[in-house]
């Protein structure tokens, strides 16, 4: 189960409950660090894709590195890289 929420402070705190007994792991990001990661790894891909590099390649050389442990949870490192991936290759993008 995962609650993500804004408060005030512009801060995304998520809770993810991941094992039987429910212990609760809260990770607080400010907006200005999602809008950090997500130009980062978009542009990544972006020259990524235009070196003619495959998804398993960009995947290959980890660019989310930095952002290891923000991975964990639904949309993983791998997943996020494929929808970036995906929505830049589509034939409506073009």
């Amino acid at each position: 189960v995962l609650a993500v929420s804004w408060d005030l402070g512009s801060t995304l705190q998520a809770s993810d409950s991941r094992n039987e007994n429910f212990n609760t792991y809260n990770v607080v990001i400010s907006s200005t660090e999602i809008e950090t990661m997500m130009t980062e790894s978009l542009n990544t891909v972006r020259q990524s894709i235009s070196l003619n590099k495959s998804l398993d390649q960009i995947k290959a050389s980890k660019p989310m590195e930095d952002y290891k442990a923000w991975g964990t949870g639904f949309i993983n490192t791998s997943r996020w890289l494929e929808i970036l991936y995906n929505s830049l290759t589509s034939s409506t993008h073009r």
